[in-house]
């Protein structure tokens, strides 16, 4: 059981989980779903009866932005198209910034794009090399505010959380 301090009242939380199952309160939930816990409301218990691997990131946002809990379920959201090769799922968005799961295609290149917002990437599957780094499943990138991928390719096709930029700034 994960029991959440009183003191993750004041974040808002958002919970991907990335394998096994776990109960967030009431809710079953199951590998790519993603629930949100807004800043000034209190956060489920969270149990898991076989074991649960789950990602957590937390940021200041107001309850003001936030809204109420929910929850987006892996089996129901589908991949709407956003570019050619590239399916993505937006999660949650405020004011242009936005966490996302991308599915791309094995052999995409994504055009040279930088970043308006940190940009946090996640491996879930699959291979991606971002400039001369080589991300394998499990792995985390930060690419911060300002700076720029010039190389973004996959030779097997991957499935990636992000938190960054709701749209991507392609340069030149």
């Amino acid at each position: 059981m994960l029991a959440v301090p009183a003191s993750f009242k004041a974040r808002h939380r958002e919970w991907l989980v990335l394998s096994g199952s776990a109960q967030c309160g009431e809710e079953f939930l199951s590998q790519r779903d993603f629930h949100v816990d807004p800043a000034g409301q209190g956060s489920p218990t969270w149990t898991s009866a076989d074991g649960a691997l789950l990602f957590l990131r937390e940021s200041a946002l107001p309850a003001s932005v936030t809204g109420t809990a929910f929850t987006v379920r892996d089996a129901d959201a589908g991949w709407p198209d956003f570019a050619p090769g590239i399916q993505r799922r937006v999660l949650w968005q405020h004011e242009g910034e936005a966490s996302m799961l991308f599915f791309l295609q094995p052999g995409v290149q994504v055009a040279h794009h930088g970043h308006e917002h940190d940009e946090e990437c996640l491996m879930l599957q699959g291979d991606l090399f971002l400039d001369d780094v080589l991300l394998q499943p499990g792995d985390y990138q930060l690419a911060p505010t300002g700076t720029d991928h010039r190389v973004t390719e996959t030779d097997t096709g991957v499935v990636l959380f992000v938190h960054g930029s709701l749209d991507l700034k392609f340069v030149g």
